[in-house]
């Protein structure tokens, strides 16, 4: 995983550049300034056909076994929460290979306004019939966010620090469902704060914990779709 960690500093570099200062949540909420009070124009779902990837970063999702460019749930689900929510957007510029079922989206930690999810379940990424390939995107602030990673009468997750091309994340492996009672449970979160907003935070997540062979190619995805959001969307 660190070598592939490695590999995606150079992508998300040559895209434009990254930045910022720690990315795990506070214990307590930040406003929201007044900058996420519209959706800018890169952050329109329409528009993440036309988002730029470079040609090495195309070639090397596709050798990985991930598909370039939202599927029709995809672009679906992020239309709704564009309608939905004042929190910019970001469209997952890769997903896992094969059918995408089960688009979801919602708002934390109650509605719209704070934040808002989607959840997609990809079998390509699955390994058992429990373990059905569940990944998550997720933008608000920090209350919101906390709202998955610091769920009642659980103890707060343990995380490292770690760079995506020069980007500081956070890098969560989360318990499973029977004591981490969250959306998230057993899933592998990278988690970072937006760079044209710092009161916001961008956590993307795979079900990714000892759930057999297919989990270094989950932490894979998650660092994959993290790079890729971050060289599409510059303000992410």
């Amino acid at each position: 995983m660190i070598r592939w960690a490695l590999v995606l500093c150079a992508v998300a570099a040559g895209a434009g550049g990254c930045g910022g200062a720690s990315n795990e949540a506070p214990a307590t909420s930040r406003e929201r300034g007044a900058s996420t009070a519209k959706v800018r124009e890169n952050d329109v779902p329409a528009r993440t056909r036309r988002l730029s990837l470079s040609t090495g970063f195309k070639k090397r999702a596709r050798q990985a076994g991930f598909q370039v460019g939202p599927t029709r749930p995809v672009r679906t689900a992020c239309r709704r929460v564009s309608r939905s929510s004042p929190i910019p957007v970001v469209c997952p510029p890769v997903v896992p290979s094969g059918r995408t079922v089960q688009p979801d989206v919602g708002g934390l930690p109650k509605d719209f306004s704070e934040g808002w999810l989607m959840s997609f379940v990809s079998r390509s990424i699955g390994s058992r019939r429990q373990y059905p390939g569940h990944w998550m995107v997720v933008s608000g602030t920090a209350t919101a966010v906390n709202t998955l990673l610091r769920p009642p009468e659980t103890e707060k997750p343990k995380s490292r620090a770690a760079r995506v091309g020069k980007q500081k994340v956070r890098l969560f492996t989360l318990p499973g469902h029977a004591t981490f009672r969250s959306m998230i449970g057993g899933h592998t979160v990278v988690q970072w704060r937006r760079r044209d907003d710092p009161a916001m935070f961008i956590q993307v997540s795979a079900h990714g914990k000892k759930v057999g062979p297919n989990t270094r190619s989950n932490q894979r995805f998650v660092l994959l779709l993290a790079a890729a959001i971050m060289a599409a969307y510059p303000g992410a």
